[in-house]
């Protein structure tokens, strides 16, 4: 099990703009005499980590959205969509909007008397958590990211692991902390039903179906 705050960057020219900017913008105050320290983004030998480079403006971080016209990628693959940012909390915060880009919703006309009901085509605070933990689990210290798969009945989140073990909690840890999710909306992942999240040897996936109207 890997904790990125021991592995040394691969860069040491470390800048932090758009993660201060982005913190201001949600009333959390970084001091730049402290903030390296409050974050963890030095190893016991005082050079920046891994942790540090994904948080950098120095990090490009590309996320693919594969779109499936049928429940396999054999030869279904649609469409590509690519969310890129240079910092990993900016590319995570896009690909979260993103999800309400693509929960259609759904207008429900049966047994209509008044209004009709607007049923979403799945679950958003569920695929913001899925997403929360993909990013926040996932072995960036081999270079990996997660992917996002959309087939015609259900969303897969996959994320990349190391024998079957989750990485530490010190990126989950600083997401929290930068309010990226509230933690009363982020469930741990055991309490996850088996036909939800699959962990295998090298990945974890997250399965999302989608609430079609009958």
């Amino acid at each position: 099990m890997k904790n990125l705050s021991t592995f040394e960057s691969d860069y040491h020219n470390l800048t932090f703009t758009k993660l201060f900017t982005y913190c201001a913008g949600r009333g959390i105050i970084l001091k730049e005499d402290t903030f390296e320290k409050e974050l963890c983004f030095k190893t016991e030998k005082g050079k920046y980590n891994i942790l540090a480079q994904l948080f950098s403006d120095n990090c490009d971080i590309s996320i693919k959205i594969n779109f499936y016209s049928t429940e396999t990628k054999n030869d279904s693959l649609i469409k590509i969509k690519e969310i890129k940012e240079s910092c990993l909390i900016l590319v995570l915060d896009k690909v979260l909007q993103y999800g309400d880009v693509i929960n259609l919703i759904q207008a429900d006309e049966r047994n209509r008397i008044m209004e009709r009901i607007d049923v979403p085509l799945f679950d958003i605070d569920a695929f913001n958590e899925f997403v929360f933990d993909a990013f926040a689990f996932n072995d960036w210290a081999r270079g990996k990211t997660p992917i996002i798969s959309i087939f015609n009945n259900r969303i897969e989140i996959e994320s990349y692991i190391e024998n079957g073990e989750l990485d530490d909690n010190c990126l989950y840890d600083l997401l929290l902390k930068l309010h990226v999710l509230d933690e009363c909306e982020v469930e741990t992942i055991e309490s996850h039903d088996e036909n939800i999240i699959t962990i295998n040897k090298n990945t974890m996936v997250f399965t999302l179906p989608f609430k079609f109207l009958d």
